[in-house]
């Protein structure tokens, strides 16, 4: 059947409000043709056409003519593959050179005062040279249009939209973060196997960094991935020229601290972050062995903390940060050793009576009784963890069971056979001046003691600190396998075999 003067040969598409076919034209061109389906559609279609009529862009879709009514477009036809097909293939700095032209197409847009409102990977095409196209303009937003209901695609669609506000040139940047995070790591910011929960995940949680599918990417990328995503429009970047420039510095910075493992703790942790941004009290006892990896969910929650807009409260007084929450104007996140003096005292308090904050207590063993806290142990890395880890730091990965076995999947333990596996092979050298006073201390004392070995409780004793701080100093020692625990943890005792200059 023939639409306007053209002849539709393939369905290429169908959505909700439009089929997209690939037609010849009465040149015998190939054209892709926009077909409406319903007013819906054809009012999409006339609002694609006026846009593109006065509009154009060279990583804008051109269009080649349309129906009056609405009732079709006939666009360019773009030889290649969405931009998350694409990207399979293609090394972080490709990805983010087609970025930078889709920064620009999004910024040409927003200075007619248009939103696109869509942003996806499906909406842009990556042709045979490299070159990329936004398409489909039928949701975008015309200067001083108003809009009603929701517009936009599940998974890819700002959290404010969720909540019924109108687009804007903030919730594309939104968009845009969460298809580059889809074209950089294989997954959309959010995942779950119920499509419908994508209605309310972004408005309750945040997204994991892309760092824990992706660890070869620079670290101001993930950062910058993560600042477009921020729940609140305000907090995302303020235009577009500061993303391309963050762009531009990307290849600059060398890759963000691996992340591995925890996922479910991880998850769990972001979910209070917003709870407390929210207004709500959270309190998190975070406890383990050391070397658990507590202190690096305890950092990157923080991190998540202050990107959300939360202050860090520092101090370790738990009456003096009880004042603070008290006349504190807006949430704040505060950290504190759970064997502090007060510490549960101000976290039932905070629970109690409601204090906006998150709070985040180190601990060695659950609280009991510490009712309304989130109690979270980091679980240990797996053998994939291990190998990964292997892998990033040019270690042998066929080793890595071996040593995941050998640590039973303690992070401190597996980094520390990594780093003598390098060691062993002149990669990497300790120097005694690099360890922490502390640590120093420890070593200084084995080494003077009858086969480099001593009871923990008496070690703690004579260096006059508590067992908990002990084993606090000697994660460092762990890691570096200078010192290793002996006699089921009873004991600490150098490693013979390994020297430190």
């Amino acid at each position: 059947t023939q639409v306007g003067p053209y002849i539709p040969q393939q369905l290429l598409a169908m959505g909700a409000q439009a089929s997209v076919w690939l037609a010849t034209g009465p040149d015998g061109a190939e054209v892709a043709l926009k077909v409406a389906r319903g007013e819906d559609g054809k009012r999409g279609i006339a609002r694609e056409a006026r846009i593109l009529a006065v509009h154009g862009h060279p990583n804008l879709v051109r269009s080649l003519g349309s129906d009056p009514g609405g009732d079709w477009i006939a666009l360019e036809r773009i030889e290649g593959l969405t931009v998350d097909q694409w990207a399979r293939d293609q090394s972080p700095e490709a990805v983010v050179a087609v970025a930078q032209k889709l920064v620009d197409a999004i910024e040409y847009l927003h200075a007619q005062s248009i939103v696109h409102g869509d942003i996806k990977p499906s909406n842009v095409i990556v042709d045979l040279s490299g070159e990329p196209h936004l398409l489909d303009l039928g949701v975008a937003v015309e200067p001083g249009e108003q809009v009603d209901g929701f517009r936009g695609t599940l998974g890819y669609a700002a959290p404010e939209l969720l909540n019924g506000r109108p687009p804007s040139s903030a919730t594309d940047l939104y968009g845009l973060g969460a298809l580059l995070y889809t074209a950089l790591t294989g997954r959309t910011p959010f995942v779950a196997p119920d499509p419908a929960a994508l209605t309310y995940l972004p408005l309750v949680s945040l997204p994991a960094s892309p760092a824990a599918f992706r660890p070869e990417l620079p670290a101001s990328l993930t950062q910058l991935l993560l600042a477009l995503l921020a729940r609140d429009p305000d907090r995302r970047p303020s235009d577009l020229g500061r993303v391309r420039d963050a762009l531009d510095r990307a290849s600059q910075t060398l890759p963000a601290p691996p992340v591995l493992g925890m996922l479910e703790e991880r998850e769990e942790l972001r979910r209070a972050v917003v709870g407390a941004a929210d207004g709500e009290p959270r309190v998190v006892v975070l406890y383990g062995s050391p070397g658990s990896g507590r202190r690096t969910l305890i950092a990157e929650t923080v991190e998540y903390a202050r990107r959300e807009g939360l202050p860090y409260l520092k101090g370790t007084d738990p009456q003096a940060a009880l004042e603070q929450l008290r006349v504190a104007n807006r949430p704040a996140v505060l950290v504190m050793k759970a064997a502090y003096k007060g510490a549960r005292q101000l976290a039932e308090i905070a629970l109690k009576d409601g204090l906006r904050c998150l709070l985040l207590l180190h601990a060695d063993r659950p609280l009991s009784g510490l009712h309304g806290a989130i109690q979270l142990t980091p679980s240990p890395l797996s053998v994939q963890d291990a190998a990964r880890l292997a892998r990033l730091w040019g270690a042998d990965p066929d080793q890595a069971e071996s040593w995941w076995r050998q640590s039973m999947g303690l992070p401190i333990a597996i980094v520390g056979r990594i780093r003598a596996f390098r060691r062993q092979r002149g990669l990497t050298q300790t120097h005694h001046s690099q360890l922490p006073s502390e640590s120093r201390r420890i070593l200084e004392f084995l080494r003077g003691q009858p086969r480099m070995r001593c009871d923990v409780v008496h070690l703690a004793t004579e260096l006059q600190m508590s067992e908990h701080v002990l084993l606090d100093h000697c994660e460092v020692l762990f890691a570096e396998d200078l010192v290793e625990p002996a006699d089921d943890g009873a004991m600490l005792a150098i490693v013979q075999a390994r020297s430190v200059m």
